[in-house]
């Protein structure tokens, strides 16, 4: 990050990340490396993955989005290791509503802060003006 301005965008605004990674699944169930799923773009292997007829992710490929544990329909996918492929939200991102909304009022008060610590200064500097 180059400034507290671009801290504060990346922490307000929601951002996707893709992620690509091999997942170990043991009785239909794996977990990413990841949290914060918003959507599986690829899963599977070389002979079965989303992009076979009759496999779709949230029928046969499901995610929880807050923990990143993948379920997996065990008929269609076997345990072993299979390649995932996701789009995930950034770490920076705060997901509470009430911090989201503070945080840009912290570059204001910042800013108001220096103006009045410049005002004081001119002030005291030039009593004679004033």
């Amino acid at each position: 990050m180059d400034s507290l301005g671009d801290s504060i965008y990346s922490a307000t605004t929601i951002s996707t990340v893709t992620g690509n990674e091999s997942v170990a699944i043991v009785s239909g169930v794996g977990e990413l490396a990841n949290d914060d799923v918003t959507v599986i773009t690829f899963f599977g292997g070389a002979n079965v993955s989303t992009q076979s007829t009759g496999i779709t992710v949230g029928t046969q490929v499901n995610v929880t989005k807050a923990t990143g544990v993948l379920a997996v329909d065990s008929i269609n996918f076997s345990n072993g290791n299979w390649n995932a492929t996701y789009e995930y939200e950034g770490a920076e991102y705060v997901t509470n509503s009430t911090s989201r909304s503070l945080l840009p009022l912290v570059l204001i008060f910042f800013a108001l802060a220096i103006v009045l610590i410049g005002y004081v200064i001119v002030v005291k500097g030039f009593k004679e003006f004033f």
